[in-house]
């Protein structure tokens, strides 16, 4: 039987046992090595060990065991005194020329360095002003640009020379300031109204048609050299250059429009501009297949019309279908100043056209959106994007509650009817332009589906997390993207050649869909004229069928 071994007791009375004990001792050895100072040597040392591994008499193992000295320690001096040899026989003369000449450039930084700071102890300017006439053009060290340096000063500040106002500036400023006393409640765009037009009857102007724009020109001076471009842009902006020396006016949007014309001295005029209307609103009656109403008006063709409380929403499934399906039904509410909202569903994941586009064709499409949007005039503000996979609308139709995680998830729940009912609360439009039904595309159908029947849902009052309820049902309108209407049209807009190529223009920008050059060119032969189709939401009436069960007939009796 094997001798048990004793643990081992040290002073204190702790015991160890020999495989603990064995650990102890190798981690004092230990210790004890890292305990030991670093070696150091002289150069001289440095330098016969170097002089005799260059001699290569022995190897460097050999030369490490004689001087007790680690192989690559010795290697490393070796190659620093091959380095450095050129240097023992260097010009000393050179160096110290050379030293002097570097003293020398110190010495004048140091110099210049002073005067700087001098100077500006001396000046020490806080305001703009102060500053600018503190600068010393005939400084013998300092110049300007380096004095604006110090002074933190911009040398275009510095060369500023200030435009005086011209007497017809301060005469017009007395005479807003004047108007402005006599009709204090009057803001800025009532003012430019109201004193433009005495303005022009003061200077004996007058107005010339073109383009659809009657413009303000000054009287005697119209013979033909002046150049008069109208643009009728969403925004109503009309850009005319009345005379050579005037450029860019600015307009006042509205039916009754200010031009404010600068001339390139500075002088400013205010011109009154009268904007015609040229879209036309045309919209068939019940009389018969000849019975319609047309104007320029929309007060006179929309049914129900609010004026200033009209909202338009336009809704699709992707982001590029209202640009080509109702993109001048869009200008025209802009142009007549209706507030108006755009909303698509799907991100268009699906859309490429080429391998390249697979992973990131979502995000260049959103980009291509914004700026098509923006073309058209949409403020940034009134754009909803709802971020839902492409061709696969039909099975986010509806509404559940979400999962953890889940992509478009609203207040616990998702699906398109959870987020239509939210937009319809948000946006509480009047009218209201949804897809056709009638499209071969699944993710329009699903749009116009749930569209239609969120209209009810926002009206009542389920779902109260989504927002307030609606008090009015909006106006309901079907646009055709690619599918023909299910019954004809009823309304028909007619735009001007401007708007037309300001929409051809927002639909090419989806440039990443290779087949949109051909649906430009099939709107381009369409032209100016789009349609609608107005649709009813007809409610069961019982009394209406009662006609039909008012008779009675006898049974048929078999003989």
């Amino acid at each position: 039987m094997p001798k048990k071994k004793l643990p081992y007791y040290d002073r204190k009375g702790y015991a160890y046992t020999p495989k603990c004990l064995k650990n102890v001792r190798e981690m004092m050895i230990k210790s004890q090595r890292m305990s030991k100072k670093r070696k150091t040597y002289s150069a001289a040392f440095k330098a016969k060990v170097a002089l005799v591994a260059q001699r290569q008499d022995k190897t460097i193992s050999q030369l490490a065991a004689q001087f007790k000295v680690h192989p690559i320690v010795i290697a490393r001096w070796k190659a620093q005194l091959l380095d450095n040899a050129e240097q023992v026989f260097q010009d000393k003369r050179a160096k110290k020329k050379f030293d002097d000449r570097t003293h020398d450039e110190l010495y004048q930084e140091i110099g210049r360095l002073k005067v700087e700071l001098d100077w500006v102890k001396k000046v020490r300017p806080a305001r703009v002003t102060e500053k600018r006439s503190a600068i010393e053009q005939e400084h013998s060290i300092l110049s300007c640009s380096r004095q604006c340096q110090l002074l933190e000063l911009p040398r275009s500040t510095y060369y500023y020379e200030p435009v005086l106002a011209t007497p017809e500036e301060l005469d017009l400023m007395a005479r807003i300031d004047r108007f402005h006393f006599e009709h204090p409640i009057y803001g800025s765009r009532r003012i430019a109204h109201q004193f433009g037009r005495g303005c022009l009857q003061e200077l004996g102007g007058s107005e010339v048609e073109a383009d659809g724009c009657a413009l303000a020109v000054v009287a005697g001076e119209s013979d033909g050299e002046y150049l008069f471009r109208a643009l009728l842009r969403p925004v109503k902006t009309v850009l005319v250059k009345l005379l050579p020396n005037f450029y860019t006016p600015v307009v006042k949007c509205g039916r009754d429009m200010i031009v404010a014309a600068f001339s390139k001295s500075g002088t400013m005029r205010f011109f009154p501009v009268v904007y015609s209307m040229t879209i036309l609103f045309d919209r068939r009656t019940p009389i018969g297949p000849i019975g319609m109403v047309s104007s320029s008006n929309p007060a006179d063709v929309w049914t129900h019309w609010q004026g200033d409380k009209e909202r338009w929403l336009f809704v699709s499934a992707h982001d590029d279908d209202i640009a080509a399906g109702a993109g001048l039904t869009l200008l025209a509410g802009l142009a007549n100043g209706v507030t108006t909202f755009a909303a698509y569903f799907a991100n268009g994941n699906m859309g490429y056209c080429s391998p390249e586009h697979r992973l990131d064709i979502a995000r260049i499409r959103e980009k291509e959106a914004d700026r098509s949007f923006e073309y058209l005039g949409l403020p940034k503000e009134n754009l909803f994007r709802f971020n839902y996979d492409d061709a696969n609308l039909l099975q986010k139709s509806g509404r559940r509650f979400a999962e953890l995680g889940e992509c478009n998830e609203m207040f616990g729940a998702s699906g398109l009817q959870n987020d239509i009912t939210w937009l319809l609360r948000k946006v509480k439009p009047t009218r209201l332009f949804l897809p056709n039904h009638r499209d071969l595309h699944p993710d329009h159908q699903a749009v116009h589906m749930d569209m239609v029947i969120c209209i009810f849902h926002a009206w009542g009052p389920i779902w109260p997390e989504l927002g307030e309820a609606n008090s009015d049902v909006p106006k309901l309108y079907e646009y055709a993207t690619y599918s023909d209407f299910v019954s004809p049209p009823t309304m028909r807009i007619r735009v001007p050649d401007e708007l037309v190529e300001r929409r051809l223009e927002s639909v090419a920008m989806y440039e990443s869909q290779q087949q949109i050059g051909l649906i430009v060119e099939g709107l381009r032969k369409v032209g100016g004229i789009e349609y609608l189709l107005e649709m009813e939401i007809d409610l069961i009436q019982h009394e209406k069928y009662a006609a039909l069960f008012t008779e009675s007939f006898p049974l048929y009796e078999k003989k």
